[in-house]
């Protein structure tokens, strides 16, 4: 099953996360095919991206199962990147991109949807935490 789609409605490309069990965290699968549905979404001769969650959630940023795991700053720092490069890969894509908001979104999540939001029915917007190590 995969994470994440890519389709096209005419000029209209459309990237999807259906990761329902972590409700569409930024976990490892997600970011891995994230990064080549934004590069079909290049390539595509679509005009307009929209990104959207499936209707529970558009995506509650870092999984924290994941971040649970992480030994040491230096990993934490790693991992905080790998997140921070694909919301910056979303944000400088090269076309004008959408982000359609229903239910959650949280941390990452909140950034990666800050170019275009468009809140729908119960949608939640929370900012992102920061991650101290202590």
């Amino acid at each position: 099953m995969s994470a994440i789609s890519f389709q096209k409605e005419g000029k209209i490309g459309i990237i999807e996360i259906d990761y329902p069990s972590t409700l569409n965290s930024l976990c490892e699968p997600v970011r891995r095919e994230f990064h080549d549905k934004l590069q079909m979404a290049e390539e595509s001769d679509a005009r307009v991206i929209i990104i959207k969650g499936n209707q529970r959630s558009f995506s509650t940023g870092g999984d924290l199962s994941e971040l649970g795991t992480l030994q040491n700053p230096v990993e934490a720092r790693e991992y905080v990147e790998e997140v921070q490069n694909l919301v910056k890969r979303i944000y400088n894509l090269p076309k004008v991109t959408i982000a359609l908001v229903e239910g959650h979104a949280v941390g990452a999540g909140f950034r990666k949807q800050r170019k275009w939001p468009i809140p729908q029915g119960q949608s939640m917007l929370r900012k992102p935490l920061k991650l101290v190590w202590s």
